[in-house]
């Protein structure tokens, strides 16, 4: 999977990732070096597993806390603890 954070910036992440490590890195820039696109850095992610997944999780996780702490305080007041 290619993960593209910005035009100049190709990020190489997941199970192929892993498989293929620096040696595709270098095919895939050497492959872009070869197009008319503008010029990319090609990096392998130091990210292991599934990074959007991940990403997801702890949003989620994030939210639902917020969430039940919100609750837990809805109709309390300073004088009515």
């Amino acid at each position: 999977a290619i993960g593209v954070l910005d035009p100049g910036l190709v990020v190489l992440a997941g199970p192929l990732c892993v498989a293929g490590g620096e040696p595709l890195r270098a095919r895939v820039a050497d492959r872009l070096a070869s197009t008319p696109l503008v010029p990319a850095t090609v990096a392998l992610s130091a990210v292991r597993g599934n990074a959007v997944l991940d990403g997801a999780l702890c949003y989620a996780l994030d939210l639902t806390r917020e969430r039940v702490f919100q609750a837990g305080t809805a109709g309390r007041t300073e004088s009515n603890p």
